[in-house]
């Protein structure tokens, strides 16, 4: 046998059930009512509402069991209070926790048992109202649903109960002062007077049978704008002096504590002044019962709260103003967005510049996506002269508006700089020497890595310059099989914007018909994956390498694809701009490609 456990919070628990002083006090035909509707909802000869004491379980209400308590260590409430939903034992004798337990070998010969815990408002499960059986059971869903709809109408009875003991005896300790402490109270009444008449906030007794204004303190006079007397006069002219909007809402929750629907008045309300003018009010007052219980008097308490009405009404406006520059700024970005990628290239070049698309020697394709609305990394592809093109792909740090500032920048000095276009190592020098200059009093450091490659098909040969950046690909497919390289032919110099003195080298290697080179920024492959681990560059080699039988556009589209499926996310969280292209002399200009010669000496 699996005896029932005590649980962590056992000492809370056990002083939510005194609080209650339900134990071991006499039936009551409320609890019997529910122990009965249980027992014939769920068909078994036996219900209970049993409270788990400290080492007992004690049956506040008892159908078709002759105990009034068991030991709890024997208990299945004990157990049933250990969870959050109906504990079900469909048949005890083959349960190992039960099939030994004195209840089911011996009288009562428990067979089934379902409880649904009795949980206080405050989370702590005190006992269950359970059903049992002599035979194996099992409750339906409905049955399930209304055992528990049943446990918490007995909360409820419990909190009735409680409620209705402390105003019982509120209502006893205040009809015991009204007759035996008279005059203990009149001289508690001119305390109150007193304090209440130094007071900003307004006091107030009304009697009722027939209603009148017992006392209203002096402050009355400085919110509602009238003298104390005209209230003694008229008890209802606190409603009548009302906003008109607000009178009708005022006086039916008032009434309601008249006509004992409501055990608390409270209200906030405009009143206007004999001058014209509009205050704010809280007002609540709460009934006074006789030892009956029949309202016979109204106490409470009305404080000008028309400033903290105006501040609410100022944050109001504020959050509205705030929602409109925030739309503004949302509509801002968008535009950038919009500008952004109108800076990249909209048509590549193509060589010859009478050649179509399909026929030009070089052909470009591009993937970019930026991680927010705006993105900084960007890439350029322009025309040098007849025989060369240039590619220019760069990251800034960080993202968002400042990155894509930054960025914008860059390529407005990268197109300045048409002179050095052809000189890969003097662009970047000069780049780099305008991005020092033009943040070196910005107080954070502000940099990116880039990479510029000429394509010469002219000469047959890549020339190219690394600042930092992952080094591209190059994959030789002219041998009738795929080769890939890096593009590492030279050390990578400090990325843009850190060292104004940086000088930057290139680098040459052979270029020949079918060669396809991929430029690409961090983000494509810095991608986090669903265990934790990375997506990292040694991985985007391997799927290149095996994605390199497709055209040069599918591959990119395939590579960003299986990136994507890696992501834990299933979508890319940094900047990512993937450039691909390919040389391709199928039907272009014969006397283009008769300059294509290669040279053994590059690599």
């Amino acid at each position: 046998m699996q005896p029932a456990p005590i649980l962590p919070n056992e000492s809370e628990r056990l002083a939510a059930l005194r609080r209650y002083d339900i134990l071991d006090m006499p039936a009551e035909a409320d609890f019997d009512d529910f122990t009965r509707l249980a027992s014939q909802i769920c068909g078994t000869p036996i219900a209970t509402i049993t409270f788990v004491d400290a080492a007992r379980q004690w049956f506040k209400s008892n159908i078709g069991l002759e105990l009034s308590e068991t030991p709890r260590d024997i208990s299945f409430c004990g157990h049933a209070i250990a969870g959050s939903e109906i504990f079900e034992v469909p048949n005890a004798l083959e349960d190992e926790r039960f099939r030994d337990n004195p209840l089911v070998t011996g009288d009562p010969d428990i067979r089934f048992y379902a409880g649904a815990p009795l949980v206080t408002p405050d989370g702590l499960k005190i006992g269950a109202l359970c059903v049992l059986d002599r035979t194996p059971h099992h409750l339906t869903p409905a049955q399930r649903e209304m055992l528990t709809l049943l446990s918490r109408q007995v909360v409820h009875l419990l909190e009735l109960r409680l409620a209705g003991r402390r105003i019982k005896w509120l209502n006893n300790n205040l009809e015991y002062l009204v007759t035996q402490r008279t005059e203990e109270l009149r001289e508690s009444e001119e305390r109150f007077r007193t304090l209440a008449e130094q007071g900003s906030e307004v006091f107030w007794f009304v009697g009722l049978n027939p209603e009148r204004i017992l006392y209203v303190s002096p402050a009355v006079e400085k919110i509602w704008g009238l003298p104390p007397r005209r209230f003694y006069q008229d008890s209802r002219i606190w409603i009548t002096s009302m906003h008109a909007d607000d009178q009708g809402r005022v006086s039916q929750a008032y009434d309601a504590v008249l006509s004992c629907q409501s055990a608390r008045f409270e209200a906030e309300y405009r009143v206007i002044r004999p001058d014209g003018s509009m205050r704010w009010i809280m007002d609540s007052g709460t009934p006074i019962r006789n030892a009956e219980g029949a309202v016979i008097r109204i106490g409470g308490m009305a404080k000008d709260i028309t400033e903290r009405k105006q501040a609410e009404a100022q944050v109001a406006q504020f959050a509205e103003e705030l929602r409109l520059k925030n739309e503004m700024l949302e509509e801002d970005l968008e535009m950038a967005r919009e500008l952004q990628n109108a800076m990249l290239p909209q048509q590549y070049p193509r060589f010859p510049a009478t050649a179509s698309e399909a026929n030009s020697i070089v052909q470009f394709c591009h993937f970019y996506k930026s991680s927010m609305v705006v993105s900084g990394d960007f890439f350029d592809v322009f025309r040098i002269s007849e025989t060369m093109a240039g590619v220019f792909i760069c990251d800034v740090m960080g993202h968002g508006v400042r990155a894509a500032l930054v960025a914008a920048m860059l390529r407005t000095l990268v197109m300045e700089l048409r002179e050095a276009w052809e000189r890969p190592n003097e662009l970047l020098d000069q780049l780099n020497r305008m991005l020092c200059g033009n943040f070196k009093n910005s107080v954070t450091p502000i940099f990116a890595s880039a990479f510029y490659l000429v394509v010469d098909f002219g000469r047959g040969e890549l020339h190219y310059a690394n600042a930092g950046h992952p080094h591209p690909l190059r994959m030789r497919r002219s041998s009738g099989s795929a080769n890939l390289h890096e593009l590492n032919g030279i050390k990578s110099g400090p990325a843009l914007g850190l060292l104004e003195k940086a000088h930057y080298e290139s680098s040459r290697c052979e270029l020949r018909p079918k060669d396809v080179i991929l430029l690409f920024t961090d983000g494509l492959f810095e991608v986090e994956g669903l265990r934790g681990q990375y997506y990292d560059y040694k991985n985007l080699l391997k799927a290149v390498g095996r994605l390199s039988s497709l055209p040069t556009r599918d591959l990119c589209e395939e590579l960003i694809h299986e990136v994507r499926q890696f992501s834990l996310s299933k979508e890319f969280t940094d900047d990512v701009c993937l450039v691909g292209l390919e040389v391709n002399l199928g039907n272009s200009d014969e006397r283009l490609s008769a300059q294509f010669t290669g040279d053994p000496k590059r690599q």
